[in-house]
């Protein structure tokens, strides 16, 4: 697994190799949020503002407003 766990406001971002994002709410229990699926990437998320870009192994994705 290559890509950094991230987090960005109050949501931890657990990403895999194969495009699988695990959104998790920090805290004592487990509370998964959601989980999303994009093309394979190695790159870690980056936040800047709404957006999120991805650098997948063949797009640069950006996901928000």
């Amino acid at each position: 697994c290559y890509p950094s766990v991230t987090l960005a406001g109050q949501y931890l971002f657990v990403s895999s190799d194969n495009g699988h994002t695990l959104i998790l709410q920090p805290g004592r229990e487990y509370k998964e949020i959601a989980h999303n699926t994009l093309e394979p990437f190695r790159s870690s998320l980056v936040f800047e503002g709404k957006r999120m870009y991805v650098r997948s192994t063949k797009n640069l994705w950006c996901i928000g407003e």
